[in-house]
């Protein structure tokens, strides 16, 4: 099983379940498997450049009957340095070097990613991210609110739906719920198992060395950009 993880980054079970998900959304019971398989091998090993096309997932069906649903975090990923447009907005704190940040949305019940955007410059704050990636011009939100993209995340959740996040998400306690002292026990406990789920989805991305490593392919900063996008989507 080690070895079968060393060169897909998933377990079997993982690839029966993406490959049954295929066939139904795409209504083909003939599809590669193989061409699957490559892609994965690709992922994980990321030895060569190869074609890949990424399928952004963006937000449907948000349920009803539950006010949070799902936690959100944004995952840094290293890349060579912009030579083309250098500057400290590349700098990630979490690895000490050039990187890029992805936003990632996890259901709380089902084991779903349900957003994901990017990638932008690693010092991108959190929160920045979540409204649109704009920095704040004035004091007064509404005027800042005007100039942020309307496909951002912010935008996205309906009134009355909630997200659960980190400390760096504390400017939007109506979008994004996070742990505070006067939270009981069994609050604190959700917002704590829903975070470490987040994590481990992190964790998960990264096992794959296209996104775990250092990305290297690209000819400018665009270029470098469009293909690690297409690379994290792919996964």
């Amino acid at each position: 099983m080690e070895r079968f993880r060393a060169h897909y980054g998933v377990g079997p079970l993982a690839i029966i379940a993406v490959i049954i998900d295929l066939r139904i959304m795409y209504k083909d019971d003939n599809l590669e498997v193989k061409n699957l398989m490559m892609t994965l091998c690709w992922l994980k090993l990321y030895e060569t450049e190869n074609g890949l096309k990424g399928l952004k997932i963006r937000l449907a069906g948000i349920p009803d009957d539950r006010t949070y649903w799902g936690s959100v975090d944004c995952l840094h990923a290293i890349m060579n340095e912009f030579r083309t447009d250098p500057g400290s907005k590349w700098y990630s704190h979490k690895h000490n070097g050039a990187g890029v940040s992805y936003e990632v949305v996890v259901d709380i019940c089902e084991s779903w990613v349900l957003w994901t955007a990017g990638p932008k410059p690693a010092s991108t704050h959190d929160v920045t991210f979540f409204r649109g990636g704009k920095e704040e011009s004035s004091k007064k939100k509404k005027k800042n609110e005007a100039s942020w993209d309307k496909n951002a995340l912010y935008f996205q959740i309906p009134k009355g739906k909630k997200l659960i996040g980190d400390s760096g998400y504390e400017g939007e306690p109506d979008k994004v719920s996070t742990s505070i002292a006067e939270h009981d026990g069994e609050v604190k406990e959700f917002f704590a198992r829903a975070k470490s789920r987040q994590e481990t989805v992190n964790t998960r991305l990264k096992f794959f060395e296209v996104i775990g490593g250092r990305f290297r392919h690209g000819k400018g900063a665009k270029d470098k950009l469009k293909l690690h996008q297409m690379c994290f989507d792919a996964i």
